[in-house]
């Protein structure tokens, strides 16, 4: 790729929409939106689920009318003539590795592609080699897509979206489902491609982490505009420690399901069990489980005792969920030995399933039957199992479904969906809760209210939950966390002690904020040491932080940019995730 140029790009207007309006016979998608995205910059589009976004999206790159309004990329008129923009647009749809063809291997869809914007060979074989090289694909290129892991289908999907070179890149949602690790590499290609090649990024999120990274970013909700700013500027402006703070702060008032503490009241009169606080209720020593040669889960063992809120982190194919699985006794483990509720997990499997509720990450209920049925549906199940079976209505306040009874529930929106299957998997009080990614791709305000819930129902009833999740805001809530990677547990304690030991092994997180963030970051790295972009700050990982301070702020004050500035900032959970995945292989970062 080409190095960046020592003076930042004049910003120019690359998309202009003015009055977009579009409704779906009763349902307005889109209200009056008025954007001026600028060219050479990461876009955000931020919201929850119907919000608007990807309808948004699919007006600017052509491929959905308007009902009224004007759009204009480039200087085209995108409604007057949607195939001017053709040649120097890339979309990516929703859906990891939606464009791609399953049974071709990686370089195969790459030519497909490449052939379908009649790209001459030698140029789209070079341009090919170049983005496998950059998404560290190429050794990979005769892998079927259908075998490739959800990070690396997304990696590949992102290369057909940019073999012809477009000036436009529209990515919806791009990494609901991938793990931080593979975020994080999504998000330095992203960076690299607007650095070296002044390309435009308009991208839909509904992770506020990602809107972080962005440039500039605009709150969507209900087909409309609420506010528009940067990352930075945005919570400031309206008091806020952060964005997501701003995000629900801006929402809740508007939400059509709010959680409140007074709709558990039901819980309050059921009777707790009584628990011995000092005898775990998962034990795991030496479990291991293979898949003929591959080795799945590699001897991990731990402990988790009642009424802990346990996360089990890792990259996707980790193992995190063939362990989950073993633990409640739908796989066998191939060796070692684990107790969950008191019930061996191989040879109680039966007695097993009475004392745990499991909630996948895919939803598992019947999306025909109505909120109800589904509901009385499991209660009939576990009636059989168990005499602790909770009144429906109970359920339905305490995850805050009263009054929705008789919906369809495939007509519900993600995040109460989600609240349902809570309430599926908790009908008969479970002494121990297995949740396996159960927010993916819910918005923030949904997912927040969702742990709302979670919380008080293990505070209340000593209910021990394990989770598994990529958001690591979710993390944060976890009384303990264990980081598996590659089948072995990498490490295992609170959030504050794995923050810690991460800082002890890797350094103090220095963050740089400069105008001309791309020359900052090419100054960096060839002097300093190796710089991550956090949308247009610098991250900079150092063991001797205040001489390094010192040493980029002369860096940068010798080359001109005297509005730069250095500090030091806590280490997210993010940060903690990436350095143990990668410290186990470091070969794979």
């Amino acid at each position: 790729m080409k190095t960046p140029v020592a003076q930042p790009v004049v910003e120019r207007t690359a998309i202009d929409a003015q009055g977009l309006h579009k409704s779906f016979r009763k349902t307005v998608a889109v209200d009056e939106i008025n954007l001026a995205i600028q060219a050479g910059q990461i876009f955000g589009l931020v919201g929850p689920d119907g919000s608007g976004k990807s309808t948004i999206l699919n007006i600017f790159s052509g491929l959905l009318h308007p009902d009224k309004g004007t759009c204009i990329v480039f200087g085209h008129d995108v409604l007057a003539d949607p195939e001017a923009i053709r040649p120097t647009l890339g979309f990516m749809p929703q859906g990891l590795g939606l464009a791609l063809s399953s049974k071709l291997t990686v370089r195969q869809n790459l030519d497909f592609f490449a052939d379908l914007y009649h790209i001459p060979h030698n140029v789209a074989a070079e341009r090919a080699d170049q983005l496998l090289r950059i998404t560290d694909l190429h050794a990979f290129q005769d892998r079927l897509a259908g075998h490739l892991s959800g990070g690396m289908k997304q990696k590949l999907a992102l290369c057909c979206t940019l073999v012809h070179h477009p000036r436009l890149l529209i990515l919806d949602e791009p990494t609901t489902g991938i793990d931080p690790v593979s975020r994080r590499e999504l998000w330095m290609i992203l960076n690299d491609l607007v650095c070296a090649e002044g390309m435009t990024v308009v991208i839909a999120t509904s992770y506020l982490d990602e809107a972080e990274r962005c440039h500039h970013v605009a709150l969507v909700h209900r087909g409309r505009i609420l506010l528009e700013g940067t990352p930075v500027d945005l919570p400031a402006r309206y008091g806020c420690s952060s964005l997501q703070q701003l995000f629900v702060e801006q929402l809740e008032p508007m939400a059509d399901h709010h959680f409140r503490p007074e709709s558990l009241a039901p819980a309050a009169r059921i009777t707790r069990r009584p628990v011995n606080p000092d005898e775990p209720v998962i034990q795991v020593d030496g479990l291991i489980k293979r898949f003929g040669h591959f080795t799945a889960v590699d001897q991990i063992s731990f402990e988790i005792y009642p009424g802990t809120m346990f996360g089990f982190l890792g990259p996707n194919g980790a193992g995190k969920t063939t362990a989950i699985k073993m633990l409640c006794g739908i796989l066998p483990p191939t060796a070692g030995d684990a107790r969950v509720a008191g019930c061996h997990v191989l040879h109680q499997r039966k007695r097993l399933k009475k004392r745990i509720g499991y909630m996948s990450q895919a939803f598992s209920l019947y999306r025909d039957l109505r909120v109800i049925e589904n509901l009385n549906l499991y209660r009939s199940v576990y009636r059989r199992r168990s005499h602790d079976v909770l009144d429906a209505n109970d359920l339905l306040e305490m995850v805050g479904l009263t009054g929705r009874e008789t919906r369809l529930t495939g007509d519900l929106p993600v995040g109460l969906k989600q609240r349902l299957a809570l309430a599926c998997s908790m009908v008969h009080l479970p002494e121990v809760l297995f949740l396996d990614e159960p927010t993916s791709g819910v918005d923030p305000l949904a997912r927040e209210r969702f742990w709302d819930i979670v919380r008080f129902l293990s505070r209340q009833f000593g209910i021990t939950v394990l989770l598994t999740t990529h958001y690591m805001d979710e993390a944060e809530f976890c009384d303990r966390l264990a980081m598996i990677n590659y089948g072995r547990l990498v490490a295992v304690g609170t959030p504050e002690e794995l923050k810690k030991q991460t800082e002890r092994e890797k350094g103090v997180l220095i963050e740089v904020i400069c105008s001309n963030y791309q020359l900052a970051k090419t100054l960096i790295d060839e002097k300093i040491a190796p710089a991550v972009f956090f949308g247009r700050r610098l991250h900079i990982f150092s063991r001797d932080p205040h001489d390094q301070i010192r040493q980029i702020m002369e860096l940068l004050k010798s080359a001109g940019l005297d509005d730069a500035t250095a500090k030091p900032i806590p280490i997210r959970l993010e940060d903690v995730f990436i350095h143990f995945a990668r410290k186990e292989h470091p070969t794979e970062s």
